[in-house]
């Protein structure tokens, strides 16, 4: 289960929290935050009522995190148009892919940060010049 206190700043399209499914080990497997977090002992008997685990973060980008954690490929995040009947504002590739690496780097799993990063500064720097020099 991911999602932030009710109390939290949050956009209105990502508020409450989603139920993912993946096996500890998997989780575990990946290393970083969810490494500790599932190898922490103290952190067992943690279940919500429902028996989920809890990590209080967006779950926005998750899923994308999770299938990445799964078998190392996922769809990085593009721009964003809304359709009728959506809540969410739209938002640039640039903006999106900056959310996803501050998700990476919470989750502290190396690869998607770097792959993700790489994207940014592409998306960011698009130039042939400017990627020569950031190479």
């Amino acid at each position: 289960q991911v999602g932030l206190p009710e109390e939290a700043e949050q956009p209105p399209a990502f508020t409450g929290t989603q139920v993912f499914s993946a096996r500890s080990a998997v989780l575990r497997r990946a290393g970083g935050y969810l490494l500790d977090f599932f190898g922490d002992s103290a952190n067992v008997g943690c279940k919500t009522d429902g028996g989920h685990y809890r990590i209080e973060r967006s779950w926005k980008h998750f899923e994308a995190v999770l299938d990445y954690v799964r078998d190392g490929s996922c769809a990085l995040p593009a721009a964003y148009s809304p359709k009728s009947q959506d809540n969410r504002r739209a938002s640039s590739e640039e903006e999106e892919l900056r959310e996803f690496v501050r998700e990476a780097g919470f989750y502290r799993i190396r690869p998607l940060l770097d792959l993700a990063t790489s994207r940014l500064l592409h998306c960011r720097y698009s130039s042939p010049r400017m990627l020569s020099l950031l190479a």
